[in-house]
């Protein structure tokens, strides 16, 4: 048995079997034996779930089955109900595999090769949520070793144009925005074969509805608002310098999504000329 060991605030995607229901959802806290996921799905103690963990562009899919220990309800921002798993390995591979993420994120020193930078681009038309987002890209992302530069926008029209010129790794997307939602926006990427496959965290208030209706667009991954910055930007922090160390083994293809739109585009018209 692996002995418990302080668990880290982590923001994974998590998609969840458990019975004859599979879900998407989202880790708060692991460590080498446990993992915390936010739900309000009904489970009781002792019951088998088997967890496929990825990130969006930065950890590729791995599966493993965990039991259910123990349930949480909610209290309060910052502390959302869910179910606490205790990991169940069947070989010593499954277990190296999780040991050997954790152990590249602990890893205290910043890698000196910062030629690759993961970019990330917020929509959000709150004016206070963005200036909170834009507090925490300070304090996070100021350093140029960090590996990660974040851009904001206000609406789904400003994103579309900044795809023309730019490349992203990751979007982050409100479901409310002015003149179109959020899940119309990540169709509209899903529709256009340069950012198909563009990883995409929605984020919102608007709780079951504004979820599946973001899921079914297209979204990796679904956080509810109010989100706790510090555990997802630290999550992007942790995550690209792992893959820095790591030399991108074990993680997503970081050329997943990064062409510009008017790149692409022309790329094309040459290669029909």
């Amino acid at each position: 048995m692996v002995t418990a060991k302080p668990s880290r605030r982590l923001l994974l995607r998590a998609e969840l079997s458990h019975s004859d229901t599979t879900f998407v959802t989202h880790t708060i806290e692991l460590s080498e034996s446990l993992v915390f996921v936010q739900t309000e799905e009904t489970a009781y103690i002792g019951d088998k779930v088997q967890v496929r963990f990825s990130f969006p562009g930065l950890i590729e899919p791995f599966s493993v089955e965990t039991q259910v220990i123990a349930k949480q309800l909610p209290s309060g921002p910052g502390r959302p109900g869910g179910w606490m798993l205790g990991f169940v390995f069947y070989s010593e591979v499954e277990q190296k595999r999780l040991q050997s993420l954790l152990a590249r994120i602990d890893t205290p020193q910043p890698s000196d090769d910062i030629s690759y930078r993961y970019r990330v681009l917020l929509v959000e038309d709150n004016q206070i949520t963005r200036e909170a987002f834009a507090l925490a890209v300070s304090k996070f992302f100021a350093r140029p070793e960090s590996g990660v530069s974040v851009d904001i926008v206000a609406s789904g029209e400003e994103a579309w144009q900044q795809l023309q010129a730019e490349h992203y790794d990751l979007m982050i997307i409100d479901y409310f925005l002015p003149m179109f939602n959020g899940d119309q926006l990540i169709a509209r990427l899903r529709k256009e074969p340069a950012l198909a496959k563009l990883p995409v965290v929605a984020i919102s208030v608007g709780g079951t509805e504004a979820k599946q209706a973001s899921m079914d667009a297209g979204a990796d991954m679904f956080l509810h608002k109010p989100i706790v910055l510090r555990d997802l930007f630290s999550t992007l922090s942790q995550l690209t310098m792992a893959r820095l160390r790591s030399g991108g083994v074990g993680f997503g293809d970081p050329s997943v999504g990064r062409a510009p739109l008017a790149a692409t585009a022309a790329a094309g018209v040459q290669a029909r000329a």
